[in-house]
């Protein structure tokens, strides 16, 4: 049940790490990508160094304990670390997001102006004409 537990997160941090690196419209630094390689990375190692042995229906998983440090490290450390890296990531979509919001507020705010325009010369009104 562990190794396929680890399977599933290096299937996921592999995603991870293509999405970070790939796509250009992310607002999420480049820099990340190589952490989420750095797991991948981690990960593989651990997977390889670890004992996998065939799967029994009929033995108890409830009492399986972690023998090696490779089992430790792709069944506690990297599934930590990657959910460390998911909240920086988060950190930067939602930023970007509220930045987002703050942009379409004041657009909208500008645009419920008189004239569609905060100030008179945008609007049209030539200078000089009006209160003073």
């Amino acid at each position: 049940m562990g190794s396929a537990l680890a399977h599933l997160e290096l299937a996921f941090l592999c995603v991870l790490t293509l999405c970070l690196a790939l796509l250009p419209g992310l607002p999420v630094p480049r820099g990340w990508a190589l952490a989420a390689a750095a797991l991948v990375s981690a990960q593989t190692a651990a997977l390889r160094a670890m004992r996998i042995e065939p799967f029994e229906a009929a033995r108890s998983g409830a009492g399986e304990t972690l023998d090696t440090s490779a089992e430790v490290v792709a069944l506690i450390v990297v599934p930590a670390l990657t959910a460390a890296l998911m909240c920086v990531v988060f950190w930067y979509l939602a930023r970007a997001n509220a930045r987002t919001r703050h942009r379409l507020r004041r657009a909208r705010a500008a645009a419920a102006t008189p004239w569609g325009a905060t100030s008179r010369q945008a609007a049209g009104q030539p200078p000089g004409t009006g209160p003073a």
